[in-house]
């Protein structure tokens, strides 16, 4: 059975990811506005900005987190930037990301 489900608050990110040791992990991102029309600028960190986050544990599974979307609710950017460096930086989960391309997003535009 497939179960997909998005959330907007860090309670119910680890509340999915428990005790996980694995966790699949991927972001997307949309064009900054002086880039919009601009071809594959959704690519370059410099002129980008991440939009969403999605975890999964297991097969078939899987949450979306909305960062910054124009429409519906996203979890507030401050609270979820804490909760990603501590889950990017936690030593007891097995989890794959671009740490530069990271860093780019969250750190340098701030």
């Amino acid at each position: 059975m497939e179960n997909y489900r998005c959330v907007t608050s860090v309670q119910e990110i680890q509340e999915y990811i428990g005790n996980a040791a694995v966790v699949a992990f991927d972001y997307e991102t949309a064009p900054d506005e002086p880039y919009r029309m601009e071809e594959k600028a959704a690519l370059d960190p410099y002129k980008s900005h991440i939009v969403g986050c999605s975890f999964s544990t297991k097969e078939h599974t899987g949450i979306y987190v909305p960062v910054a979307h124009k429409v519906g609710e996203n979890i507030e950017n401050a609270l979820f930037l804490c909760f990603l460096k501590s889950f990017l930086t936690n030593k007891n989960i097995a989890a794959k990301y671009i740490l530069r391309t990271i860093i780019v997003f969250f750190v340098m535009k701030l």
